[in-house]
This record gives C-alpha cells, structure tokens and sequence, in this order.
C-alpha cells in the first residue's frame, strides 16, 4: 500500500550525550564532514529518541531498517511542534547525526545559540529541566500495509524532519527524567525563562 502524506509519530525519551555516545549503533547517519562542532556547541547538543518499532496509540508501526534518511540529512531540520506552532522561525537546531541503535531512532540534536533563537533557548532550557521530554519525527510514506493493530506498518518512509514537541504518540517511551509539577513549570517561566520579563510585564 503506497501512501503520500507526511505524517509524524511522536514518543518521550532522552538522553545526555555521554550516555548515548558509548552505545554501538546498529547504524550510523552523520550530517557531514565537520559534524560534532565547538565545545560551547556541544554543550548544548542531545540525544533524543525520535522513534521505536513499537505499536502506538494509533496502532502504528515503524520498520526502522525502512527507513531512508538521504534527503533529510542534506537539510537536517530540528524543529519545534512539526513547525506549526505559529513562530515566525520554527528551526531550533539542528540534527548533527543519527543513529539506530537497541529497537530505537536516535538523533544527536544542537540547539540554537541564544542569541540566535530566544526559542530555542526556551525549549533547550526545558529540555534539560526534563519538562519537555517528548519528541517527533515528520516522514513521508513509502510503503505500508495494514496490520493487526488496528493500524498500518509503515516498512519503507522517508525522514522529513524531527521535533521536540509538547504531547507524544507513543506512551510508553518514556526516560527516567526529571519529573515538575505544574506549579514548578509555572515558576520556572515567570522567573527564569527567556520570556519572563515580558510574561511579568502582560500580568503587570
């Protein structure tokens, strides 16, 4: 069954660079030569888990040896919300490699400078705080074929984008992370956050 659409499936992970970066991969994706960037870039670089070749809320699967990652890696956007969250800019990064690795998708992720995206800071900071620990991939279809689950297995997609996003698909993808209440989410915005001033400024 061949279907065009781009579709994105989403989970919660993620990992620090040094725990990741000593696991053998099954597979290896790199940007290009040149890859890995500064030691100020690194620090701000992730590993996230994009995806797993298990049944999600929608009964999908995910073959991940199908996958093909040739277009994605010549322009390796790291998005925010699949890019429909509204921002004039929605690129928060970008994707330095990927890698597949015990069942899953990873992707080494740098995040914007500060200076260069107020967002990305916003998001990054979160992120390490462990309260957006959820992230996506947008794909486009190749082939794939109904299921038992109600779903479609998708055997052969191509890789469009990868999102740190609020909500995921996958429900059982989660890390062992940090966990805030919504009073400490709260507090973290109006105090520490890029936009706090402005947000103190609209309740002023």
């Amino acid at each position: 069954m061949m279907q065009p659409n781009i579709l994105h499936k989403q989970l919660i992970d993620n990992m620090p660079v040094a725990q990741a970066s000593g696991l053998s991969p099954n597979a290896v994706y790199k940007q290009g030569a040149g890859a890995g960037g500064t030691p100020a870039l690194q620090s701000r670089q992730r590993w996230l888990k994009l995806a797993t070749g298990d049944v999600d809320r929608a009964g999908d699967m995910l073959v991940l040896a199908g996958m093909d990652a040739e277009n994605f890696l010549k322009n390796p956007q790291f998005l925010w919300q699949h890019g429909a969250s509204g921002s004039i800019v929605s690129t928060i990064g970008r994707i330095i490699e990927l890698k597949q690795m015990k069942g899953a998708l990873y992707a080494l992720a740098e995040y914007a400078a500060p200076e260069i995206s107020p967002l990305a800071e916003q998001v990054f900071q979160m992120d390490l705080a462990g309260m957006l620990p959820a992230n996506s991939i947008g794909f486009r279809p190749i082939v794939c074929d109904a299921n038992e689950f109600g779903g479609y297995t998708f055997t052969q997609w191509e890789l469009i984008e990868c999102s740190k996003v609020e909500l995921p698909m996958n429900p059982d993808a989660i890390d062992g992370g940090k966990s805030y209440s919504l009073d400490q989410a709260t507090d973290w915005l109006l105090t520490k956050s890029p936009i706090s001033n402005h947000l103190n400024y609209l309740s002023s």
